[in-house]
């Protein structure tokens, strides 16, 4: 893939979190964009000071002025939580020009608030990367603004492609089911492995030899589903040809069957779904956004929390600038999370 225009770009992240974190990391070891082209901002507080701190480590620029980024950037990611969006967008409006491109990693925020909140034709787009672009095998999905330039999508594949898969997504709609599914996947595939190293582990064997077997079977069997013909995503055929007749393969599957595993998946990505229709929808109350009458044809009708008191509020303007929720709660226990630094691995180079 040809990156050459990304090495003239300068890069910007409004807000430092775990999500910022990964995507600077992952750019730097790509090696397209240096670190001297990369600034992040975050607030004023010693949490969001200890996330400049480690980013920096890259040898990243890093300031509080949100607007000091989109005046250094070309392209700015928002990599904020969904409930400051109504902060930083009317903050960072007046410095918005025709060379910024605005990625929105925000949780649920649609395009049509990002673009009524900034100056008429600003280039949005949505996207939803996940953890795993910190070592460069991230999966991205992006969804385009009304006012973006033809050679936009290119320059957010490469951006995005130079840290892992990437996609493009036409139906907006389909964006809280990409956070459930690439977006939250990451866990469900961690739990994954770590009961199958627990299981391991109770058989005997120890849990770094597990952990290895484990991890590379799960690489394996992936890397098997992309390479055929799957895309309608049945792979009975697959987990036929593993399952022997009155074998091993076949006792265990039935047991999975038993236990619910696949229905517990299933409701996993639904439940997250939801969730993030809830998430925005709780946005739409902040103040600075506008529901449009399109906004509650979109949600479920599990989907509630609309209402924020006075008490909500005032939670809602202490909370740090980062772009998950797990980290708010590190975050108020005063526990930062942050993402060590390192190179990706030799694993993940072979051919």
């Amino acid at each position: 893939m040809c990156l050459h225009a990304l090495k003239k770009m300068k890069l910007g992240f409004i807000g430092a979190g775990k999500v910022a974190q990964a995507m600077a990391q992952g750019i730097i070891n790509a090696g397209e964009i240096t670190a001297k082209n990369i600034i992040a901002s975050a607030p004023r507080s010693k949490i969001d000071n200890i996330f400049l701190e480690h980013i920096a480590k890259n040898g990243i620029k890093t300031t509080h002025s949100n607007s000091e980024v989109v005046k250094f950037a070309d392209i700015v990611i928002l990599a904020v939580k969904p409930n400051v969006m109504p902060i930083i967008l009317p903050e960072i409006a007046p410095e918005v020009s025709k060379k910024n491109l605005i990625l929105s990693f925000a949780l649920g925020v649609t395009l049509r608030n990002i673009e009524k909140a900034l100056p008429m034709h600003t280039r949005v787009a949505r996207v939803m990367p996940n953890i795993a672009m910190h070592i460069g095998q991230g999966t991205s999905v992006y969804c385009l603004g009304n006012s973006v330039r033809p050679t936009d999508p290119k320059l957010i594949r490469n951006l995005m492609g130079a840290v892992g898969y990437v996609e493009e997504l036409q139906d907006e709609s389909l964006m809280d089911c990409v956070t459930a599914l690439s977006g939250s996947g990451p866990a469900y595939c961690f739990m994954i492995l770590e009961s199958l190293v627990d299981g391991a582990v109770m058989m005997g064997m120890s849990r770094a030899q597990a952990m290895r077997l484990a991890a590379n079977t799960l690489i394996g069997a992936a890397a098997m589903c992309l390479k055929g013909n799957y895309e309608n995503g049945s792979m009975g055929s697959l987990k036929g040809d593993v399952c022997s007749p009155g074998g091993c393969t076949a006792r265990s599957v039935f047991v999975l069957e038993k236990m619910g595993l696949r229905a517990a998946l299933i409701a996993a990505v639904e439940a997250s779904t939801l969730r993030s229709k809830e998430i925005y929808k709780e946005s739409l109350g902040r103040p600075g956004y506008m529901m449009d009458s399109n906004d509650n044809q979109s949600y479920s009708s599990r989907s509630s929390l609309l209402d924020v008191g006075e008490e909500a509020e005032n939670e809602f303007k202490a909370e740090a600038i980062n772009a998950d929720g797990e980290n708010s709660l590190r975050t108020r226990n005063k526990e930062p999370a942050l993402l060590p630094v390192y190179s990706v691995p030799d694993h993940f180079n072979r051919a």
